[in-house]
């Protein structure tokens, strides 16, 4: 009977098992069909795209050279009566007018040739030659559908924009001056802006219109350019009819439209430029079709393929899930002839859960004390990842104001009672956690709270508590900060008040603005810090650690406290990983604000930031980071010639045989400064040395390092170095 009953719950499972195995089936029937609407759908957004992209490619080069065509208009309007002149009465502005329209056929990718011809005269100018209108339009340009007397109407006309004439043969003897024999040519027609008293020919060949429409020959496509509707070439290999296609003419917008052109669908692309040129290409629907014939006889059969093995896994599933489910009972119940029985796994996963829960409970001071000491070490991305992180400890910190508390820590009997008592007052009275920094026989809390009497009120407490249990208790609390993003910058403060304890009164709390250092914070100049940024990009190591010794050197003239070299070094490093780090390297063992406390002399903060600078080098992995010639040029230059007054962005450029606008942008983008603050650093970096290391006067220094103007010297050095000469020169003696 028993066995019967076990048999009968292993029929029920494999009808569960078998009802799942038609839900599966179902399910990729299902899945099936979506697939292949989802893949019928993706490959004919695809087609459509490669006819935007192939169109948009078109229009933005052809646009691109219709606006070349506007600023000659522009230029030509600009020269004025250099260009509208009568010929017999000013024959040698012919000359320079020929020399003109010569510059801009000879750099022209565009147009093949170019014309231009002034109402108030009757001569037409090419690149080489004039030539008299009538004699032009009769022997010179002979257009084999635009007749003579409509291209001198459009000549003249004077109230209209652009004519465009659509590509036909071109013949007459002009045309063998012309820098390429022309065959079939577009003409574009512009009035000379804005009196329109002249007019200028541009002839395009039908080579430029070739490469602009060229297509693969397996890829079935016909392309079109229509001016106001009116069809002015055609490239493709489906011999399509203009006329079959209405092409839209709203400026910006693609519409795509399917048509039937001789008993053959289509898929009709079209757009209008700025210009008011018209753009189109056509391509046969039978390309898309044939996509998805190709790719859905791999759909049915990866879903056939699905259906075999599907059966075989299920069968699988079934004598696996048979196995470990009775294996489980096993290790539930002693006995080996038991069969897999529900509710004894349930209950055996309840007490495991239990269990698991239990232990986290218990491990919940170990886990608030790595969430404290990383909050420290200001190692969260924001405050939502704090708050989400404090919660998961059962610690709400979701509060306006924070503080750290610092106190002695010799781990004697006393000091640990302290410890706990104070840990039990802040979790009734407030919300924070406290751990002990060994290395630094400390004990560190950080409480946080809506009020900051609040917290002060409790801080008495902790205070009355060591005081009551240790000799010689020490206290100190930082000052009270809102953004979390300060917590490294906190514990300094704390730190450094409890590095006073020994100068003043250690009988009560030693709060860190009673002993703050009052001066005013000179921050270390921005090209000192994008200096040492451009070294790590360029991996030089040595540049890295001059930069980090002259930002040192700064800050020590400038009369800084041990606290501010803390706070400034923990920002710049911090600043430094979180940009750099992209490998995620650990730096814990090289720099954690905890070390950074330890730093008592320059070198500390050298060594520290240089192996950090050293380590990023190492680890760093950037694409091009070499600088470019043109650079590399640049900066040798400045620094054999700083000390000349005429060295000016335009001498640099002149002997680099490039425009000043490429070399302001290209070393902007690759240094990250200008050229001219480049200079002015060298300049002002080699004035230091000759301030501290002469007796010239500043006026003698300013003409060293290539400043005429003393006044000019001092501003500029001020500016860069925060000082003026004499103060800076008085503060090293």
């Amino acid at each position: 009977m028993k066995k019967l009953i076990v048999d009968l719950k292993n029929r029920n499972l494999l009808i569960y098992i078998l009802a799942f195995s038609i839900i599966i089936v179902l399910i990729i029937v299902v899945m099936g069909s979506y697939l292949y609407h989802f893949y019928y759908e993706t490959i004919f957004n695809d087609f459509k795209d490669s006819n935007r992209t192939y169109l948009n490619s078109v229009v933005n080069h052809h646009e691109n050279d219709m606006k070349s065509l506007e600023d000659i208009i522009t230029q030509m309007s600009l020269s004025g009566n250099s260009v509208e002149f009568v010929l017999k009465e000013s024959p040698k502005k012919s000359i320079a007018l020929e020399e003109q329209l010569y510059r801009y056929t000879s750099v022209s990718q565009f147009f093949s040739q170019i014309l231009f011809f002034y109402h108030g005269d009757q001569y037409l100018y090419t690149p080489t030659t004039s030539v008299s209108l009538d004699r032009f339009l009769t022997q010179g340009l002979l257009l084999s559908v635009t007749s003579g007397e409509s291209l001198s109407a459009l000549l003249y006309e004077e109230n209209s924009g652009m004519h465009v004439l659509p590509e036909q043969k071109i013949t007459g003897y002009l045309t063998q001056q012309f820098r390429d024999l022309l065959s079939d040519s577009v003409i574009y027609i512009l009035p000379v802006e804005p009196k329109k008293n002249s007019t200028m020919l541009f002839l395009v060949g039908a080579p430029y219109y070739d490469n602009l429409l060229f297509h693969e020959s397996e890829d079935s496509r016909q392309s079109f350019i229509f001016w106001k509707e009116t069809p002015i070439l055609s490239r493709g290999n489906l011999n399509l009819d203009a006329s079959a296609i209405q092409p839209n003419t709203s400026y910006g917008t693609y519409e795509q439209t399917e048509t039937t052109i001789e008993n053959e669908r289509f898929l009709v692309t079209t757009i209008t430029g700025e210009s008011g040129i018209t753009y189109c290409t056509v391509q046969p629907m039978r390309v898309f079709q044939n996509k998805i014939m190709s790719g859905q006889w791999g759909i049915l059969f990866i879903l056939s393929v699905c259906s075999i093995p599907t059966s075989f896994a299920i069968v699988a599933l079934f004598r696996s899930l048979t196995r470990k489910m009775k294996k489980i009972t096993l290790l539930l119940n002693d006995n080996e002839d038991a069969h897999y029985n529900l509710e004894t796994i349930e209950n055996g996963i309840r007490i495991l859960v239990e269990t698991n829960k239990k232990a986290q409970e218990e491990n919940i001071p170990l886990r608030r004390t790595k969430f404290i000491s990383t909050f420290v070490r200001n190692e969260y991305r924001d405050r939502d990842e704090i708050v989400l992180e404090a919660q998961n400890v059962k610690l709400n910190v979701d509060y306006d104001f924070f503080a750290v508390v610092l106190m002695g820590d010799n781990e004697n009997s006393n000091e640990n009672k302290a410890h706990e008592i104070m840990l039990n007052l802040l979790e009734e009275n407030g919300n924070g956690f406290g751990i002990h920094l060994i290395n630094n026989n400390q004990s560190l809390f950080v409480v946080f709270s809506d009020e900051v009497v609040a917290m002060q009120k409790l801080f008495e407490e902790f205070f009355a508590i060591g005081k009551s249990y240790c000799e010689n208790f020490v206290m100190s609390v930082s000052g009270f900060h809102s953004d979390f993003s300060e917590a490294s910058n906190a514990y300094l403060e704390a730190n450094s008040a409890f590095d006073n304890r020994f100068l003043i009164d250690n009988s009560r709390i030693i709060y860190f603005e009673d002993v703050a250092d009052k001066q005013q914070l000179e921050l270390v100049p921005d090209v000192y810090l994008q200096r040492l940024k451009n070294a790590i990009r360029s991996k030089d190591i040595n540049e890295a650690e001059t930069v980090v010794q002259e930002i040192c050197m700064c800050l020590k003239s400038s009369r800084q406290s041990l606290l501010t070299f803390r706070i400034f070094y923990n920002d710049i490093i911090h600043m430094m990983i979180t940009e750099w780090n992209s490998n995620h390297v650990n730096f814990k063992n090289i720099y954690n604000v905890f070390a950074l406390s330890q730093c008592l002399t320059i070198q500390d903060f050298n060594d520290i930031l240089c192996e950090i600078c050293r380590k990023l080098i190492e680890t760093k992995q950037v694409s091009g980071n070499q600088k470019s010639d043109i650079v590399s040029e640049a900066i040798s230059y400045m620094k054999e010639n700083f000390q000349n007054p005429d060295l000016t962005m335009s001498t640099l450029a002149d002997f680099l045989q490039i425009s000043g606008v490429t070399l302001a942008v290209t070393f902007k983008n690759e240094m990250g400064i200008s050229p001219s603050d480049y200079l002015a650093i060298i300049r002002i970096e080699k004035a230091k040395v000759l301030l501290s290391d002469t007796k010239m006067r500043v006026k003698e220094v300013s003409l060293a390092v290539g400043y005429e103007d003393d006044h000019v010297f001092i501003r500029r050095f001020k500016k860069y170095a925060g000082k003026t000469p004499g103060q800076y020169r008085s503060e090293l003696d």
